[in-house]
């Protein structure tokens, strides 16, 4: 099929049209709890065989993320798990500082079976909260001025910036992620906030130095990654005219890859267009990685894609790649 009557998402629309064949949750669990299986290791092993009906997905926990528990919810393998009070008190043993402990533990591979990924869904009726289930206290966060001082100290320039720092990074108990929102009585602007002297966005970035400039800057570090530019970051004093987000600030000046701007592209752009997959060829294969892999969104696919379980050959945003303003770029 063509691309004459483009749509930004019709690829992925597209792609994902044969989702919607899938059965409703409650009757996949249903179906999935008639089988007598224990594991999740026995369902796939059972999805693989013919007898297997096509409406019920091979990730049921990806497919059905709003109404899924666990696995032994979905297969009903009892017993499930320990009574609200038992569960409680084993994960206050463990000394957790916060929910964002938990999180890292439960898909750690250390929990135990008897202990589920989603407390708050299992327990309903006796559910308080994560502070209650956890024994920890609310966060007490710093004061404002604090706060101001420690984001100051990592020479962020913008809001977009300290978002970027803090999905990267591991924040301070005691700093909140939405200061806006924790300081409001304090508040004024970001600007003031971080000191750039209530310069707009596109004033801070009109002072950035420009994209060859700062290219041959960050080449000069000998940095040959995007995490190394990261760290080097976080251990050494940016220049106030070199943005921490490079490919955000420089984008349409400029910018294509991070191997491109490190100067670590042994490939080229022009060969590693010739090795993407045509569309044709690419439409294909994407129906058979989104229904192995249980991808549901543009967003799984690119963490699939970041995660190296999509092929190289496969670009990581296919739906903006095959374009046709993108396709005859390509040609010149």
């Amino acid at each position: 099929m063509g691309w004459d009557n483009y749509d930004p998402f019709y690829f992925w629309a597209y792609i994902l049209n044969d989702m919607k064949r899938y059965c409703s949750f409650k009757e996949a669990r249903r179906f999935a709890r008639s089988l007598g299986l224990n594991s999740s290791t026995d369902w796939r092993n059972y999805h693989k065989s013919e007898k297997c009906p096509d409406d019920i997905p091979y990730y049921p926990n990806r497919i059905y993320k709003k109404e899924w528990i666990d696995w032994t919810d979905f297969l009903d393998v009892k017993p499930r798990h320990l009574s609200y009070e038992e569960a409680r008190k084993f994960v206050r043993k463990l000394g957790f500082r916060s929910s964002t402990d938990w999180y890292e533990y439960r898909i750690s591979g250390k929990r135990p079976k008897n202990i589920p990924t989603h407390p708050e869904k299992v327990y309903k009726k006796e559910w308080i909260d994560m502070y209650d289930f956890l024994g920890t206290k609310p966060v007490q966060y710093v004061s404002f001025k604090q706060a101001r001082k420690f984001v100051r100290s990592l020479n962020i320039k913008s809001a977009t910036e300290w978002v970027d720092w803090c999905r990267k990074n591991k924040r301070p108990l005691g700093i909140p992620n939405h200061l806006s929102d924790i300081y409001n009585e304090e508040w004024a602007t970001w600007a003031d906030f971080l000191g750039t002297k209530n310069l707009s966005g596109k004033q801070i970035h009109a002072k950035m130095k420009s994209f060859l400039e700062a290219r041959k800057f960050v080449r000069s570090l000998g940095v040959t990654t995007q995490e190394e530019w990261e760290n080097w970051c976080k251990k050494n004093k940016r220049p106030s005219d070199i943005p921490y987000s490079l490919s955000k600030t420089y984008k349409n000046k400029g910018w294509t890859t991070f191997p491109e701007f490190f100067g670590t592209d042994r490939i080229g752009s022009k060969l590693a267009n010739k090795q993407m997959l045509s569309y044709e060829e690419a439409e294909k294969q994407a129906h058979i990685l989104v229904n192995e892999l249980g991808i549901t969104s543009t967003l799984d696919w690119q963490k699939a894609w970041r995660a190296g379980k999509i092929p190289k050959n496969f670009p990581a945003q296919p739906w903006e790649y095959y374009t046709p303003k993108r396709r005859n770029r390509r040609k010149k």
